[in-house]
């Protein structure tokens, strides 16, 4: 379980105090565009080859952009960042230095693609709701290849790493839109997860999907006594990679709540529990890769 594995290494935290937090749009994926866009990167030197090395290390550091490789060459560039530089401004710096790349929101998410008509092209791909990630991949990623010329040379991933946090989730995919659309579709609104599309030696182009870690913690509170038999909630927050307090209260939030000890307390998938009878409740939270738990002293 994972709240056994969290408590060994000492992530749990536990919090019964108040706290201020803004609103999470969990319906379309959390932080905007522009947030993404006016996120300030770590400072210091950023060099390497764009997508192996450049991307990647802003997934690390929980920037959500997604790239996706003009040909089988991965260019090289070179950026400084200074205090006040944005992700805007490195974009903007990598299309100075990388040439044949431009980038926008696609589907609200930040994208540096080719700048290739064949990407603009609608076409036409099965619909599939309501189906996990897992699911959809190869499906979507064969009839791209089948279609778009642009991908003739894309190779199915192989599914393997954080398991449910990327695989499990929901999307929904297929009906006409450009190929840049259809691409950026299996991300849907997860607000951790960004693509990369990058080449292999045999010339092939292999599509990845990146765990961006925008949530950096989460803490939970909840009343510190309560009577049997009455109700509470469970209200969650998260903190981002720039320090922002954010609200992870409400349905599509993908919060997970479980009671320890069901016969004092019981808790739904909302975060809205019923006391039982006395004794010490314990609530865990799971949210992502983060964890959380709150204590309750039933009377």
């Amino acid at each position: 379980m994972r709240l056994l594995s969290s408590l060994l290494i000492g992530s749990i935290i536990i919090c019964n105090g108040a706290a201020q937090a803004v609103p999470w749009d969990c319906q379309r994926g959390g932080p905007s565009a522009e947030w993404v866009l006016a996120s300030r990167p770590p400072v210091g030197d950023l060099e390497g080859h764009l997508g192996a090395e450049i991307f990647l290390r802003l997934h690390q550091q929980g920037i959500p952009v997604s790239f996706i490789l003009r040909s089988s060459e991965d260019p090289y560039v070179r950026l400084k960042v200074g205090s006040t530089t944005t992700t805007r401004e490195i974009l903007e710096n990598i299309l100075t230095q990388a040439k044949g790349y431009r980038f926008g929101v696609i589907a609200g998410r930040v994208v540096l693609y080719p700048e290739d008509e064949r990407y603009d092209a609608q076409i036409n791909i099965t619909n599939r709701s309501d189906v996990t990630r897992g699911a959809a991949i190869y499906p979507l990623l064969r009839e791209l290849r089948e279609k778009s010329e642009a991908l003739r040379r894309l190779k199915l991933p192989a599914l393997r790493g954080y398991g449910k946090s990327i695989y499990g989730y929901k999307v929904k995919i297929g009906g006409t839109h450009t190929v840049i659309e259809h691409m950026v579709s299996l991300i849907g609104n997860d607000p951790s997860v960004a693509l990369r599309m990058m080449p292999e030696e045999d010339g092939n182009l292999l599509y990845l999907l990146d765990w961006t870690p925008v949530v950096r913690k989460i803490s939970a509170r909840a009343p510190l006594t309560i009577a049997a038999g009455e109700a509470f909630s469970v209200t969650v927050t998260g903190t981002l990679a720039d320090g922002t307090s954010i609200s992870l209260e409400g349905e599509g939030c993908g919060v997970e709540y479980s009671a320890i000890n069901r016969e004092i307390v019981e808790v739904d998938d909302l975060g809205r529990g019923v006391a039982r009878k006395k004794g010490i409740g314990i609530i865990a939270v799971d949210y992502e890769d983060q964890y959380a738990s709150v204590k309750i002293q039933v009377q």
